[in-house]
Order: C-alpha cells, then sequence, then structure tokens
C-alpha cells in the first residue's frame, strides 16, 4: 500500500476509533453566578479533593470552589456528604455542625457545615493529626460550607470557606448563589471514556 493511501486509512481508523469511544468526558453544564461582591479567582487559589470548575472570592476574604470528582454509581447526596462527614471528623480540630438537605439548582443536594482552623478563604491543610502551616502562618477558626449533589457524570459540590466570625454574613450569599445554579444535561458516562 503506498505511503498517502497507509496515512490516510490510518487517519480514517483513529476517527472511526474517536467517533466510537469519545475523546474525553462531556460535562453537564453546571452554571451559577455568585452575588455581587464576587470575583473570580485562579481555580488553584483553594485546594479542593477533584476538578475545580470555577472559583470566586468574596466579601471578607470568603471563597467560593465549585468542583466534580468522579462518578459515583448508586451513591446520594445523603450518602456522599455523610462519607465527606466522616473522613472531616476524623481531621484535627474539625467540628461538624450540620448537615440537611439543600437544593442544588433542580436537584436536591446535602449540606454539611463545619468549623476548622484556617485561613478564612480555606482550610489548613493536615496530616497525622498536625496541621501543616504555611507561609501566611495565622491560623484563624474558619468555617466550610458545602452543599453537594450527585449526576450520572460525577459528584458536584460548591464550598465556601470564610472566617468563622463571618459565617453569618455569608448565609445571604450561599442562599442567593444555590437559587442561581443551573445544570443542564448530564451525559451518562458509559457513553465516553476518559483520556
Amino acid at each position: 500500500m503506498p505511503c498517502a493511501q497507509y496515512l490516510q486509512a490510518r487517519h480514517g481508523i483513529a476517527l472511526l476509533f474517536l467517533a466510537i469511544c469519545g475523546c474525553g468526558a462531556p460535562e453537564p453544564s453546571v452554571t451559577l453566578q455568585p452575588p455581587a461582591g464576587w470575583h473570580t479567582i485562579p481555580l488553584h487559589a483553594v485546594p479542593v479533593p477533584g476538578q475545580a470548575l470555577r472559583a470566586w472570592a468574596g466579601p471578607s476574604d470568603a471563597t467560593l470552589v465549585l468542583y466534580r470528582t468522579l462518578p459515583a454509581p448508586g451513591a446520594t447526596a445523603v450518602s456522599v456528604v455523610s462519607a465527606l462527614a466522616n473522613r472531616l471528623e476524623n481531621l484535627p480540630g474539625i467540628k461538624l455542625l450540620k448537615q440537611e438537605p439543600a437544593d442544588f439548582g433542580s436537584l436536591r443536594g446535602m449540606r454539611l457545615d463545619v468549623d476548622g482552623l484556617g485561613y478564612g478563604g480555606r482550610m489548613a491543610a493536615s496530616s497525622t493529626g498536625t496541621f501543616d502551616i504555611d507561609q501566611t502562618g495565622q491560623l484563624a477558626p474558619t468555617r466550610e460550607v458545602t452543599v453537594a449533589a450527585v449526576l450520572q457524570s460525577g459528584v458536584y459540590y460548591l464550598t465556601w470557606h470564610t472566617k468563622t466570625e463571618h459565617a453569618a454574613q455569608l448565609e445571604p450569599d450561599i442562599k442567593a448563589t444555590l437559587e442561581r445554579v443551573r445544570i443542564g444535561a448530564d451525559p451518562d458516562p458509559a457513553t465516553y471514556s476518559n483520556p
């Protein structure tokens, strides 16, 4: 087979393979707009245990991150938040405050509120019973509010951080943001493959 025909055949097979198998995980359209006073920040500004999709900073150095983790077949918002609560309560200095149902756009999600040590805009990293203090050095009581919802394509989280002393002022922004979440079509994870 001449070289040009060989390359065309290989190229056609590669395109057919991509068409059948997919070339990445299609994302559902999860959109939201925090209230006035919030602005976008780099995704790496607040570490999360998943893929950060959007991040914002708000009043009193508060932060908000929308992130996604892998699909969790059979999971519910209740089971996901219960597992998160279990992991967090085993970290030093974390106090569980409440778990309750919360709307995540058109989905019924679960909310988890915890207090711990952090920097206001994020929790302090910890390991084996100690805190890993970064260059800023000043730990402060910090509130973390997480709302989770389970979709076929993954578990989606909205997580806010603020200094505990500002937690009451953050509540109206949490409520307004949750009312503005819009969730589009959720692709079935069986119809794609991750690269």
